[in-house]
């Protein structure tokens, strides 16, 4: 076969790129069509059936933005009925053109059974292709993945990627490995660092834990309470207690009863993880009195018989110190 000469091959070369260029540019066109179209903006009526028409256009052109905001129309069933076999057609066609957040997206599906039966395999291999562009919400996916896999190895290299990358979940969750040595040698100041580096990032669970670094490993009391007031403040219910403690043993503050009664008994209403421990405090505030907590040592044995019968071993420690009957034993068994 005769080769094209040089020169031709140039052209043809130019003339695809000037196409491409023309497509991608009609495509653009129709997306800011389908933009106004949809919010009613710049002169256009509110026409949302026109809209995902003008989407569906520029995305038969393989247009990524046009092709995701087509797929989301069925995610949410607006103008369409909802459906999640489309949703995902949509997204495997923007997965296959290269796109790493469709990848994600796609390898979301097949996790979940979004659209399609549940296949870890092609979960996996979706979520690859997308961590090896950098996505790191791909990378969270496959720490999570690995782990339901029990495959620890491959859970932590990419809890370790997704945190370098700056995803705060997978920042948390190296925290935590460091923390209490799953995978690698306990570490509390690696800890630390990877909690500050999600707490900082806006992770509240991640707060509360750095802020107990802080208080139990260095000692830095207002370090602890300037990141226990910023878990409260971005929802955790898990740093009720530990401000509730922080206030009742003036530590890196004024001690302040009344604030420490006060987020004690929200971690009792919230149902922390702590809400035992919780009772336990609050009742021996009440037993005994504090100041701006007045005495009552019916309400105090009632939240410490609670606790001990929830098993706070501090609070059968306190009730038996105290003389107070709080259960009888039958063969062995305590009964409240």
């Amino acid at each position: 076969m005769k080769k094209l000469p040089v020169t031709v091959l140039v052209l043809l070369g130019s003339l695809t790129k000037v196409l491409a260029s023309t497509t991608d540019s009609v495509a653009v066109r129709l997306c800011q069509e389908a933009e106004n179209a949809y919010t009613g903006t710049n002169g256009s009526f509110l026409n949302k059936e026109k809209a995902l028409q003008l989407y569906i256009q520029a995305a038969e052109k393989n247009h990524i933005p046009a092709i995701h905001k087509v797929a989301e129309f069925y995610c949410f069933g607006e103008v369409v009925e909802k459906d999640m076999k489309e949703y995902l057609s949509w997204l495997t066609k923007a997965a296959e053109l290269g796109d790493a957040d469709a990848q994600n997206k796609v390898g979301v599906c097949y996790y979940n059974g979004n659209g399609t039966e549940a296949d870890i395999k092609k979960a996996e291999y979706w979520q690859v292709k997308a961590a090896n562009q950098g996505n790191a919400q791909a990378m969270n996916n496959l720490r999570i993945l690995y782990n339901k896999l029990g495959n620890l190895e491959e859970s932590l290299k990419w809890t370790r990627k997704g945190a370098e990358q700056g995803q705060s979940d997978c920042q948390y969750e190296l925290g935590e490995a460091y923390n209490i040595g799953k995978g690698l040698k306990e570490d509390k100041d690696q800890a630390a660092y990877w909690y500050k580096m999600a707490a900082d990032n806006g992770h509240e669970s991640a707060c509360n834990k750095l802020a107990v670094i802080y208080h139990d490993e260095k000692n830095d009391y207002a370090q602890s309470l300037l990141y226990l007031n910023k878990a409260v403040e971005l929802g955790s219910k898990e740093a009720f207690f530990n401000l509730g403690y922080t206030y009742e043993q003036g530590h890196g503050t004024d001690k302040d009863y009344t604030k420490a009664e006060g987020y004690y008994l929200k971690a009792v209403e919230y149902g922390s993880s702590s809400a035992n421990s919780a009772r336990c405090r609050l009742g021996i505030m009440y037993y005994e009195g504090r100041d701006g907590i007045k005495r009552n040592k019916k309400k105090g044995v009632s939240l410490l018989k609670e606790a001990a019968k929830n098993g706070n071993e501090d609070a059968e420690k306190y009730l038996e110190e105290h003389k107070v009957k709080w259960n009888i034993v039958i063969n062995g068994e305590k009964i409240e």
